[in-house]
């Protein structure tokens, strides 16, 4: 995908890259269009199979930039923003496939609830700043009793208390995940992949982020 608009700030553009590339798992282009250099300007983020560093340098008299596979940056002519488009689009037929665009996480570690409490997250978030080469970490908790479920104003989203074996409970957010969860019924048991984040909002505590779930 390439998106570009003259109203956005420049420092913002590699951060909705990346929220997009998330969301529909496609390679972004995201860039600002500058009238007064005529140039358009951005960053890129990926997925595994996509090298943008590689895209980039397969047209070299049409895009200047560089960076690495998954992230990078990038400037063209306003006048050809078209044609980058194209380029782009029939290089990304030549290389992915339906398979690439199924996300796939690998998880760093299997968890219990009670694992993580407010100590174990202050120190996990030492591990901080993220990025490529220091990816945010993926944990696995098996069989949670889904013990409720909670709409948000956006019925998109969804908030869900877990309890663990342990008798821990755990809140968790699903994002773009409302219409999965309201075909699961609370009680059942789950298996959720997730991220662990602290929630300062009225309070310190953890909150999960989760990224997929499967009914045991």
């Amino acid at each position: 995908m390439v998106v570009a608009s003259r109203d956005w700030h420049p420092g913002i553009v590699g951060l909705v890259a990346g929220r997009l590339t998330e969301r529909y798992r496609r390679p972004t282009f995201c860039v600002v269009i500058d009238e007064d250099r005529g140039l358009c300007k951005g960053s890129a983020r990926s997925i595994p199979a996509f090298s943008l560093v590689n895209a980039i340098r397969a047209f070299p008299g049409l895009m200047d930039g560089g960076g690495h596979t998954m992230a990078a940056g990038c400037s063209f002519e306003i006048a050809r923003l078209s044609e980058v488009e194209s380029a782009l689009e029939a290089h990304a037929h030549e290389i992915l496939t339906p398979d690439d665009f199924i996300a796939a996480y690998q998880a760093d570690l299997e968890i219990r609830p009670g694992d993580l409490t407010l100590s174990v997250m202050e120190s996990i978030s030492m591990l901080e700043p993220y990025g490529e080469s220091n990816p945010e970490p993926f944990l696995i908790a098996r069989s949670l009793d889904l013990a409720q479920i909670n709409p948000t104003k956006n019925p998109a989203h969804v908030q869900v208390t877990l309890r663990g074996e342990d008798a821990t409970t755990v809140s968790a957010v699903g994002f773009s995940m409302g219409e999965r969860f309201a075909q699961t019924r609370v009680g059942n048991k789950i298996d959720v992949l997730f991220q662990p984040k602290l929630d300062d909002f009225r309070g310190r505590r953890v909150k999960w982020q989760l990224k997929d779930f499967s009914e045991v």
